[in-house]
């Protein structure tokens, strides 16, 4: 069988392992986006005054926006005006024409091949031919045959001379009438001839002009230009257009792709940068937070929050750099406020500063922004989150929080505009639109992972505490029905316990709200506990002092089966197991040693001695203070400020004559704040009244 100090000696081996690991996997995510980082240029913004010469670094292409937009205009240019007949005028044409072929008889003795039905037909063609065509100059009908599809029904000749519509349409129609309508040889001149010698009115039509210049346009590549190492970019003074933006895009592109990652010196110097962030910061938990150092769960949160906050940085500096959406109004990925107050929550606001310094420091490394801008835009937005986010109760306030952020960075965002006399309204809006839309992105996304870190992990936060200390919780509601006594005596306990846990810096809502559920396990039997015995009846006077303890230790197993079935925290069922210890029952073992008289060797201690383990935490060890001082009080005669103290000094020092705060890490200095504040509140707790005389 294996002893404590081998399982503890496997505990510690299996840590280092896991804390090497977590290690490794830190410093290979650190160096990777150290590594693959953007080349480093000046950022401009739109509408901003260069301050000083910049030109080329590298031979590189980039897709000229103005030059492409010049040749579009200058495509469109060839376009000239389109014409067509009046619908009008072709409808009246029509009209007469068959009209006049209804009376005349001549037709039908020339032409006796020719039914008036092919006629009406071909009437109707040929006014569908007329409206649908479309006339201009040789240059524009040479530029939009081209792009006119086969089956179009829109058909474009010259413009007309003197009116008259020219040969090539005349004879397309001619061809048409023959196929769709059957019509030929000298009956269809004859019927072409009513139409072809009638000089036409034409009109502009704009809608057809649009159309075609649009789709020249549409048909003009976009125009690439290359630029040559050294070329002059921009001069002092110059103000900056959306042109030089795309070209120190388009540069930065080309410097990232000519710098070779896998040269041993950057690797190695990667390598090294990324082993100098990772020694410091084990250095600062190691040294400053040691517990959360040997926590392998706190450590696993830790490094996980700074590969998301990683990926979320480089994600939106996709979209504000190489995705080029958000490019021209806001150059500043804020991304630090999540990890700030992901760490201040889960982990402690130490933690939290000295993690929002250092992510604030690799985002300027790894950034291909400005980096001053970007670590102060993302340090003081970390400042305003640990300032208001120290201590959050509520999940809600998340979103407060960054609502002050965001307030902050309306005051960073003015204040650098004035200072570059760059202060146009429509890039402040859309600057403070999307510092909007990434703070409100960032306090769900902080939400959202705390309820999955609470899930995954065996911690609890402040937030999830007040939620426990609601009275409508299915086991306080039924402990307030079902056992008055131990729900009021469990409100004591919890006041006692938070204000003594605060005077030494403990978690006094962590004590205050577990010791709301540390007597759950009193619901089994209720009546056997004094406080709910509101009858005057003693239900242990009919057990033994035996069966009287087992009833009273079985309220600890009980609470254990309740709170997992009520799936409580783990830290609430540790309380439950821990705040007797190891105790004896002492009333109910000296009433068995009363009774058995000269036979006491023959009692079995265990039987009447609570099953443990005792007190792990400095909370739970304060919560079984507590509960003894807050039980023993009740049965002071005299309740003074002497009295009181008395009895705490003698409780305390029986549970250490006993050994049940070995285990707590709780000194001795500790202990004497811890009696100080609990004598404190129960005396003022039970303060004095003014006797007010009864009513004549």
């Amino acid at each position: 069988m294996e002893s404590y100090s081998d399982q503890d000696g496997k505990r510690r081996n299996g840590g280092r392992g896991w804390r090497a690991f977590l290690g490794l996997l830190f410093l290979v995510a650190i160096s990777f986006f150290l590594h693959f980082r953007k080349e480093s240029t000046q950022v401009l913004e739109v509408g901003t005054t260069a301050t000083r010469f910049i030109t080329s670094q590298i031979d590189f292409k980039f897709m000229d926006e103005e030059a492409t937009q010049l040749l579009r205009r200058e495509a469109a240019r060839d376009i000239g005006a389109i014409y067509s007949t009046q619908v009008e005028e072709v409808r009246k044409r029509r009209n007469e024409v068959e009209d006049q072929l209804k009376t005349a008889e001549d037709w039908r003795r020339s032409f006796p091949e020719i039914s008036f039905e092919k006629i009406v037909r071909g009437l109707e063609q040929i006014e569908a031919a007329l409206t649908q065509a479309r006339h201009t100059d040789a240059r524009t009908l040479h530029r939009v045959k081209p792009l006119m599809p086969d089956e179009s029904d829109l058909f474009l000749t010259l413009i007309a001379q003197e009116g008259k519509l020219p040969e090539p349409f005349w004879i397309h129609l001619k061809e048409n009438l023959q196929t769709k309508v059957g019509l030929k040889g000298e009956g269809l001149d004859y019927l072409l001839s009513f139409f072809a010698e009638v000089p036409w009115q034409l009109e502009e039509d704009s809608i057809v002009e649009r159309s075609f210049r649009k789709s020249i346009e549409e048909a003009i590549p976009e125009k690439v230009t290359r630029v040559r190492a050294g070329t002059h970019i921009i001069s002092p003074g110059e103000k900056v257009t959306h042109r030089h933006v795309a070209m120190f895009n388009a540069m930065t592109r080309a410097l990232g792709k000519e710098r070779d990652h896998w040269h041993p010196f950057s690797l190695l110097g990667t390598c090294l940068m990324g082993s100098i962030i990772t020694i410091a910061a084990a250095t600062f938990l190691r040294t400053r937070h040691p517990k959360v150092y040997a926590n392998v769960q706190q450590l696993s949160m830790i490094v996980g929050i700074v590969i998301l906050s990683f990926l979320f940085f480089k994600l939106q500096e996709y979209f504000l750099f190489a995705g080029q959406i958000f490019a021209d109004f806001t150059p500043y990925p804020l991304v630090l406020p999540f990890a700030t107050i992901l760490l201040s929550i889960l982990i402690g606001w130490e933690v939290a500063l000295f993690g929002s310094l250092g992510l604030a420091v690799a985002f300027a490394l790894s950034t291909g922004g400005d980096q001053v801008r970007i670590f102060i835009f993302n340090i003081l937005a970390s400042f305003v989150a640990l300032l208001w986010g120290s201590k959050l109760y509520k999940k809600r306030e998340v979103f407060a929080i960054c609502g002050k952020i965001f307030l902050t960075t309306v005051a960073i965002s003015v204040a650098f505009h004035l200072w570059d006399h760059t202060m146009q309204g429509q890039v402040v809006a859309f600057e403070l639109l999307t510092s909007f839309v990434f703070l409100f992105l960032t306090a769900a996304s902080a939400v959202g992972l705390l309820t999955v870190a609470e899930s995954l992990f065996p911690m609890i936060t402040d937030m999830a505490l007040v939620e426990y200390m609601d009275p409508h919780h299915p086991l306080l509601r039924k402990l307030s029905v079902e056992a008055p006594g131990t729900y009021q005596h469990s409100l004591v306990v919890g006041s006692l316990a938070e204000s003594a846990a605060r005077s030494i810096g403990a978690n006094g809502l962590f004590c205050r709200v577990s010791a709301l559920y540390h007597d759950v396990g009193k619901l089994l039997n209720p009546h056997y506990f004094l406080e709910n015995q509101l009858s005057g009846f003693n239900m242990h006077q009919l057990l033994t002092p035996v069966e009287s303890a087992q009833v009273i230790i079985a309220h600890v197993t009980e609470g254990e089966r309740l709170a997992r079935k009520h799936r409580l925290p783990q830290q609430f069922i540790d309380v439950i197991r821990e705040h007797h210890g190891t105790q004896l029952v002492y009333y109910f073992y000296a009433k068995e040693l009363e009774e058995l008289g000269e036979n006491r060797q023959e009692i079995d201690e265990k039987k009447f001695r609570y099953a443990g383990p005792k007190p792990q935490t400095k909370e739970s060890a304060i919560i079984m203070i507590a509960d003894t001082v807050e039980a023993t009080s009740r049965s002071l005669e005299e309740v003074t400020e002497e009295c009181i103290a008395v009895m705490i000094d003698r409780l305390v020092e029986e549970k250490i004559q006993e050994g049940q705060l070995q285990q707590c890490q709780l000194t001795f200095e500790e202990l004497e704040r811890v009696k100080k504040s609990m004598a404190h509140s129960l005396i003022v707790a039970n303060h004095s009244r003014i006797k007010y005389p009864s009513k004549v």
